[in-house]
């Protein structure tokens, strides 16, 4: 049982209970008691501006990832989780900056390249969006997320930046049920204006 007197167990028991229970309100007030508890905790500082972005409270979330990221400035994961608040808050050039300086320092990560396939997305820079995507399937060594890119990449030479959305959509519902990763196809869903499908999907994933 986690001890309620540690904060870094009261943090990971928020997070688990908003994201993997998707209890919001009691997550959020677990990641609460955690910084109450020992405020001078960074993983409790920053899964608490985890918890209030996923609620949607992102110039909150972004005061407290400020204060994390102020005690681990090297932290990777801190760096990350900012620029996805940084993505919520619409500072999509701040965000798209912040994610290739990680991923030019440290090429072999993979969780930067999700979210900056969004930044250059909402910048309207769709060659790079999908070279972010296909950095990412590559590190994952996945040949389905490639090809999907690849008709996204042709749809966008044949027809420009409208055909991208329903070209890659159509080679994921081509290939076998499973074998695409679940947040990239809702994503995919999304993109393509299906957002009932999309959140149908999201809702079959079991975390953040």
């Amino acid at each position: 049982m986690l001890n309620p007197n540690l904060a870094q167990a009261q943090a990971v028991l928020g997070d688990i209970t908003m994201f993997w229970d998707r209890n919001y309100d009691t997550g959020l007030g677990l990641s609460e008691r955690a910084l109450a508890i020992d405020p001078d905790d960074t993983l409790a500082r920053h899964w608490h501006a985890a918890a209030l972005m996923g609620v949607g409270r992102y110039e909150k979330a972004a005061a407290e990832i400020a204060v994390a990221r102020e005690r681990e400035p090297m932290s990777r994961s801190i760096i990350v989780t900012r620029a996805m608040i940084l993505l919520g808050l619409g500072h999509h050039e701040e965000a798209r900056d912040t994610l290739r300086q990680l991923a030019a320092n440290e090429p072999g990560y993979r969780s930067p390249y999700r979210f900056l396939a969004f930044a250059e997305l909402a910048r309207g820079d769709h060659l790079p969006y999908l070279q972010a995507w296909e950095t990412r399937f590559t590190l994952r060594d996945d040949d389905n997320g490639r090809a999907v890119i690849r008709a996204g990449r042709l749809a966008y030479e044949g027809l420009g930046a409208d055909g991208i959305a329903e070209a890659m959509l159509a080679a994921a519902r081509e290939l076998p049920e499973g074998t695409i990763e679940p947040y990239f196809l809702a994503h995919l869903l999304a993109l393509a204006g299906d957002g009932e499908g999309a959140a149908a999907q999201l809702g079959l994933i079991e975390t953040r």
